[in-house]
């Protein structure tokens, strides 16, 4: 779920009026989900929430030794969410009420850059670009002093970024979910295809860029140019098979 600024930003301001000056604060971001800040580290493991929809919920809650505090947070979280004017209202039109937060994520907060952008930083200002609005990712982007973009409609034209020598993109099927009432995961998976891998899988054949790197969750696939061009093979009892790749 997404919410716009104007609720995420009530229900910030409403945490702070209902827990104080505790040890937790509420801020809301431009992507619709919230940042809560803690004043120390806490040692927890959390899943992320799109891998907690597809399994038990009860087994993704946090553990560790202070999964208790998380725990006993969650729970306070959905008795003051629990008849909010917020959701009162989402119910007058129709819309579904946001029954608590989920905690993922976590840890100390550190000064770090990426591997290897310490000898060249400015390079890296002028070589990577980058689209999308998803926090993991803003905030590695930023960690390189990088300000990444908006996404745009469809894949940029490369032409436009000739000067890069890596682009990235991030892709969510959130936001087409909640546009598209009627989709579904499948659905809005294959408009994100037409519109940006197809496109990209073009432009690699095209000769416009060398590498192709799809991840998606734990799977990830790297076409190079030449792949088209050559045999994967492997020794059988009965002799030597070749498939060529597409």
């Amino acid at each position: 779920m997404r919410l716009p600024a104007d609720e995420s930003a009530s229900l910030a301001e409403d945490f702070g009026s209902v827990f104080g000056d505790g040890e937790f604060s509420l801020e809301p971001m431009d992507s619709g989900i919230f940042m809560m800040r803690s004043r120390g580290s806490i040692d927890t493991l959390t899943t992320e929430p799109a891998r907690a929809v597809v399994s038990d919920l009860q087994t993704s809650l946090p553990t560790g030794p202070q999964a208790p505090v998380l725990r006993r947070l969650g729970a306070e979280l959905e008795m003051w969410l629990h008849g909010h004017p917020v959701n009162q209202r989402r119910a007058s039109r129709g819309e579904m009420p946001v029954s608590t937060l989920w905690l993922w994520g976590g840890g100390a907060t550190m000064a770090a850059v990426a591997q290897g952008t310490r000898d060249t930083p400015g390079d890296r200002i002028t070589t990577d670009v980058g689209f999308g609005t998803d926090p993991y990712f803003m905030g590695l982007w930023r960690m390189q002093g990088l300000e990444p973009l908006p996404l745009p409609d469809r894949l940029p034209d490369l032409g436009s970024y000739s000067h890069s020598q890596r682009m990235a993109v991030i892709l969510e099927t959130t936001p087409l979910l909640h546009s598209n009432p009627s989709w579904t995961a499948l659905d809005a998976l294959a408009d994100l295809d037409r519109r940006f891998i197809a496109p990209a899988i073009a432009a690699l054949r095209a000769g416009e860029v060398a590498t192709l790197v799809l991840i998606a969750n734990d799977v990830e696939l790297q076409i190079n140019r030449r792949d088209r061009l050559r045999f994967w093979r492997r020794g059988t009892p009965s002799g030597i098979h070749a498939l060529q790749v597409e």
